[in-house]
């Protein structure tokens, strides 16, 4: 169920029981990203009418579903976990006027799956004086002022020790945040 104000969305959907079975890998050539755009359904309502989008090779099921995620990785990660996630603030500096470098480690079971860096810029006057004044945590913008930014991922590594990083950002009017995540090596693979 999907709710805002005054607006409630009941949404069901049946898998069948093969919906998550990987197909068979056939022999054509890599493919290069593909997107696809359909307005006729809800969607994704972080991304707009982006519904798919091919990934580079090399990526566990659960990496890429990670790499897609957009404001999600913690209940993404709790659930496959079964277990809480925990983020621990490592360094939270103002480096201009409007401007603030975020840094964040993510914890499932004890063991840190994820760092984070942000760069966050907040241009609405009321977000940036309520920040300003200790009432507001830059971490808690969107989900504290109610905002649905839109995602943008810009990139994605495998880095030499086999971690993975992903690269985006997340928009809305007043605020902008470029992150930086860096996920540790085969913590999700298989």
């Amino acid at each position: 169920e999907l709710s805002h104000r005054k607006l409630r969305c009941v949404i069901v959907e049946d898998f069948t029981p093969d919906a998550f079975k990987r197909p068979a890998m056939d022999e054509s050539p890599p493919r290069s990203p593909t997107f696809k755009e359909n307005r006729a359904h809800f969607g994704d309502i972080m991304s707009g009418t982006l519904v798919s989008m091919t990934l580079p090779e090399g990526f566990a099921p659960m990496e890429r579903i990670l790499v897609t995620a957009n404001g999600n990785l913690q209940r993404i990660v709790g659930s496959f976990f079964q277990a809480p996630v925990s983020v621990n603030l490592i360094d939270m500096t103002q480096i201009e006027p409007k401007k603030f470098r975020r840094k964040v480690s993510l914890h499932v079971n004890g063991k840190r799956f994820c760092q984070a860096r942000n760069i966050v810029t907040i241009t609405c006057p009321g977000i940036l004086s309520r920040i300003l004044a200790g009432e507001l945590q830059v971490g808690d913008v969107f989900r504290s002022d109610d905002i649905l930014p839109q995602f943008h991922l810009k990139e994605v590594t495998r880095n030499p020790d086999q971690s993975f990083t992903r690269r985006y950002a997340l928009r809305a009017e007043g605020v902008e945040c470029m992150v930086t995540e860096k996920f540790a090596p085969g913590f999700f693979a298989a």
